[in-house]
């Protein structure tokens, strides 16, 4: 059964990624804390010769997320995942070998919790992650930033750095290596 509830959903290269969510009410009386969400990841690939639908299951997420965002960096192959309900947890897949392979990785934790935030990806290596609601509801009115770069080819530590929305927009491209 897939958890429809709260669940992210991307497309890439005609295959459908399905992460995390929230099972449905009915089934989540059998799951002793599906509160916080799932660690269940799907990959869907249609295939129109023989119009059926083929399901694979991924590795599981290291945590628990729903109300969460997705984004696919195309340079590294990769699905990262951010934050979401009551969590500031982020990590990572790798897509090489399909990703069945592999593992999700831990990204460092956002500095607040983003449920339900925008996440996008800027010059193919920072990562915004904008608005959101808090652990309490309440809407986050500010924004966070990650260099994936220099995250992902450890020339630094590289950590979310928050900023309000008056902050000067070039400070943001300062991180150095």
């Amino acid at each position: 059964s897939f958890p429809f509830q709260n669940c992210r959903i991307i497309n890439i290269n005609n295959a459908a990624y399905i992460i995390g969510g929230k099972l449905n009410d009915d089934i989540s009386k059998l799951n002793y804390n599906n509160e916080l969400g799932v660690t269940n990841c799907y990959k869907l690939i249609y295939n129109k010769d023989k119009k059926e639908i083929k399901i694979y299951t991924l590795p599981s997420t290291l945590y628990q997320h729903q109300s969460h965002s997705l984004l696919y960096l195309q340079k590294y192959n990769t699905i990262v995942l951010l934050s979401g309900y009551k969590q500031k947890n982020c990590e990572y897949l790798n897509l090489q070998n399909n990703g069945i392979e592999n593992k999700w990785k831990h990204i460092y934790p956002l500095r607040k919790v983003r449920e339900n935030a925008i996440s996008l990806l800027f010059n193919d290596k920072y990562i915004f992650i904008i608005g959101g609601n808090d652990f309490n509801g309440n809407i986050n009115q500010d924004y966070e930033v990650l260099n994936y770069d220099l995250f992902i080819n450890m020339k630094c530590l590289s950590y979310w750095k928050k900023y309000s929305f008056a902050d000067d927009n070039y400070k943001i491209f300062e991180q150095k290596g």
